[in-house]
């Protein structure tokens, strides 16, 4: 808890006990067979380049390591909680995310806004990330810059500044362009322009399989560049529903980003 406190991202290699990761790993692979696989939602972040999702937890029963290993685990509960000051009423939900080159030996273009620098939220929150695969500089790491998960009198003239230039850049529906990209730049300049300011930098966060991430995501991320034919694969966790005064919208909102 001190760690994620002061830099607002805590990485801990060799999470899982072998046998707990092994149990995730057999059912990583079934995840790819049918019923389950034809339920995975593919996003193309351009030419050659998607991601594959699979939100495990509306698929339970049929994932029982991920569920009892993940989703239950009292150490990520309690982090979450700790780090949001919020109550835990719901269980998070868990998803699959495999960031490929369909091609892998081909060229790929990327128009997708997470390649730039952002935050997710403006309040705190926490995501945690499982590298399945090993994970290094090339294949598309999870970026963090430690630090920018703090408030002060920057965060908020920052916060002021974005939301002018949001308001400009995004004023229909988002849609994954070139044009859209280009726009975006705007809002990426001044995330960078802040995390410099606070005499922070962009670092990847690089491991082998196994290794877990867990971050404040009021922090500034992003993800790294794939420069690699292997894909990047992700167990996420996201803690953002903790808790909901309108506890019957909840199988609703945790659908949404």
């Amino acid at each position: 808890f001190a760690s994620i406190e002061r830099d607002g991202i805590v990485v801990i290699p060799n999470f899982l006990p072998d046998e707990d990761f092994r149990a995730l790993q057999e059912e990583l692979t079934k995840s790819r067979e049918a019923p389950h696989d034809t339920k995975s939602k593919v996003t193309p972040y351009g030419d050659n380049f998607q991601v594959r999702e699979l939100l495990l937890t509306d698929w339970a029963e049929s994932f029982p390591a991920f569920m009892r290993i993940m989703r239950d685990n009292e150490f990520l509960l309690h982090l979450a909680s700790a780090v949001s000051r919020r109550a835990m009423t719901y269980r998070p939900h868990v998803a699959i995310f495999d960031v490929h080159k369909p091609k892998p030996d081909l060229p790929h273009t990327d128009i997708d806004y997470n390649q730039y620098l952002h935050a997710d939220r403006h309040y705190a929150f926490v995501k945690a990330f499982l590298y399945m695969n090993d994970v290094d500089e090339m294949n598309a790491p999870y970026c963090y810059a430690r630090g920018s998960h703090r408030v002060d009198r920057n965060r908020l003239k920052y916060e002021y500044d974005y939301s002018l230039a949001y308001s400009r850049v995004r004023r229909r529906a988002y849609k994954r362009s070139v044009a859209q990209l280009e726009l975006d730049r705007t809002l990426y300049d001044l995330a960078a322009a802040y995390v410099d300011r606070i005499g922070s930098r962009v670092e990847p966060v690089v491991g082998r399989a196994n290794t877990l991430i867990v971050s404040n995501n009021i922090g500034f991320h992003k993800r790294g560049e794939m420069r690699s034919r292997e894909p990047r694969v992700t167990i996420n966790i996201d803690y953002k529903y903790l808790e909901s005064p309108a506890q019957w919208l909840y199988p609703l909102l945790r659908h949404l980003y």
